[in-house]
């Protein structure tokens, strides 16, 4: 295998082999089994000749050993995916102990069917608390599964139980390839917003983004956010309509989820739209705010100082269509960042008549209030169906943060501010 394999760090698990009974074996599996299980002989002898050079035996138990130390009872583990690219298949586990979560990863060649390389990525668990005023015992969720070949995708219906009919609520997600709760951190944006509401009686649709599900076959060559948002929302929707009990369907977009929502809504019929920190700046000048913050909140040595600036050169250019449009910008094209810039959210909402609720955190330092939030409110006041919520103490994500805003915040274990929730609820409910 050509990318050298990389063996995780020290942190790890007894394997038990009875756990492996009830899965179907494969080459992938039967590799964990014997390893885990110290059988490092009939492990060795599965590899190709590059893996044999660089994981032999006594390299395999040093592993083994000095993870078994590590972590405490195993739990569970579960077969995630395969992904197969360049002539490997890429088997993906994720193995649950107490306190940590593995991440298994198990190449193996196409052809020959030999493993090309094994590693595994400790998460740590940090057992999730629904925001306050959450009711489980209110509500139920299914899985469900919407959209057209290639690019169906898995998502959760969380609903009210016990009640005749209810209006919906789907989520969209922010940038980036986010998974259905909108996961930063320990994190769960979506899941606080889905149980929250469901419990004062709204069903709420939330799903895997596109870049997530399909994270290895996307073409960023060519992708726009048609492409990442905007046609699977537009599925969401057409399932939401075949859904029994559904008596309205409202959009919530958070970020650029919350950027492009008016589009969408011009698109495809909905009874409203729901903002959560919208943006009206360019990506590219967002970008710059942000990395001009994140750069007042600490010192510079000459080398950050010199990469600092080449990054602010590079967005003034994307601010200012300066590039090629097929150069690869920060992940994407700047035909991507081009495309994004027009969208006119201003001149979208002006020109709907369903009602749009608008909220702000005051914290945010992503999509700031000075330069998104109030310029929404200045140019929209005379809008009659537009509402305004702006929110003392909360972030990007609505969550409640001490002193000054950081990325930090985003590894603390917090809830969507239950007001935000309550406040979403009423007006969902008063339509």
């Amino acid at each position: 295998m050509k990318k050298r394999i990389l063996i995780a760090t020290l942190l790890s698990f007894v394997f038990v082999v009875s756990v492996f009974a009830d899965i179907t074996s494969d080459s992938a599996l039967e590799y964990l089994k014997y390893l885990f299980s110290e059988n490092y002989f009939a492990a060795y002898e599965m590899q190709n000749s590059e893996m044999r050079a660089q994981f032999n035996v006594d390299k395999m138990k040093e592993l083994i050993t000095n993870i078994k130390a590590q972590l405490g009872n195993f739990e569970k583990m579960y077969f995630l995916r395969q992904e197969e690219r360049e002539g490997y298949k890429f088997n993906i586990f994720r193995a649950d102990y107490k306190e940590y979560a593995l991440i298994l990863t198990v190449a193996v060649e196409s052809e020959t069917n030999k493993i090309a390389g094994f590693s595994f990525n400790p998460v740590r668990l940090i057992e999730y608390v629904p925001p306050k005023g959450v009711d489980l015992n209110k509500i139920e969720e299914k899985q469900v599964e919407f959209g057209k070949e290639p690019w169906k995708l898995k998502g959760s219906l969380t609903v009210p139980k016990d009640k005749a009919n209810y209006p919906l609520v789907i989520l969209v997600h922010g940038s980036g390839p986010n998974d259905r709760d909108e996961t930063v951190g320990p994190n769960k944006p979506f899941l606080d917003i889905a149980l929250g509401l469901a419990s004062k009686g709204i069903a709420v649709l939330r799903y895997d983004k596109r870049t997530y599900t399909y994270k290895t076959s996307i073409d960023v060559k060519s992708i726009t956010v048609k492409e990442e948002v905007i046609d699977d929302v537009i599925s969401a929707v057409e399932f939401a309509k075949t859904l029994p009990k559904v008596t309205e369907i409202y959009l919530l977009g958070h970020s650029l989820g919350a950027t492009l929502v008016p589009e969408i809504a011009r698109s495809i019929k909905v009874d409203g739209i729901i903002l959560l920190a919208p943006m009206v700046q360019k990506l590219a000048e967002t970008m710059i705010e942000q990395l001009d913050y994140l750069v007042s909140l600490t010192p510079l040595s000459e080398e950050e100082k010199n990469q600092y600036q080449r990054t602010k050169d590079l967005l003034l250019k994307l601010k200012n269509h300066e590039l090629d449009p097929s150069e690869q910008v920060l992940g994407a094209t700047a035909n991507y960042f081009y495309d994004l810039d027009r969208y006119d959210i201003v001149k979208t909402l002006s020109e709907l008549d369903i009602p749009v609720l608008i909220l702000q955190g005051k914290k945010d330092y992503q999509i700031t209030v000075e330069n998104n939030f109030d310029v929404l409110k200045q140019k929209l006041s005379n809008k009659s169906n537009i509402s305004f919520k702006l929110y003392d103490g909360l972030d990007h994500l609505f969550m409640y943060t001490e002193g000054v805003s950081k990325p930090e915040d985003y590894e603390k274990l917090r809830n969507v501010d239950p007001k935000v929730i309550e406040d979403i609820a009423n007006w969902v409910l008063a339509k």
